[in-house]
């Protein structure tokens, strides 16, 4: 059940990060991509 929870804030996180990045890949589509990759835990 831990793991199912942590998916669950990944999923949310990952709902925010995909917001983010698409406002943002339309402004810098690199600075984007450097985000997800560098997007912090939690």
């Amino acid at each position: 059940r831990n793991r199912t929870g942590k998916i669950r804030v990944t999923d949310l996180a990952e709902s925010r990060t995909r917001s983010l990045s698409l406002r943002r890949s339309r402004h810098c589509l690199r600075c984007a991509r450097q985000t997800i990759s560098r997007s912090p835990p939690g």
